[in-house]
């Protein structure tokens, strides 16, 4: 099955990852803070800090 895409849906896609990517950088410092305040590991904080760097790489 091939896709139908055309000019329009990748600029629809492009804005979509742009917004994601601000939504990212609102939230998670939030998330860190709150992972902190509940004790959480300092290797999953880690790892959650690297899992949203790579969301921003997409």
């Amino acid at each position: 099955m091939f896709l139908n895409l055309n000019k329009n849906d990748f600029n629809q896609i492009y804005t979509l990852l742009n917004n994601l990517e601000k939504i990212i950088d609102i939230i998670y410092p939030y998330i860190l803070d709150e992972m902190s305040n509940q004790n959480i590991p300092n290797d999953l904080q880690i790892n959650a800090w690297l899992a949203f760097s790579d969301l921003k790489q997409v």
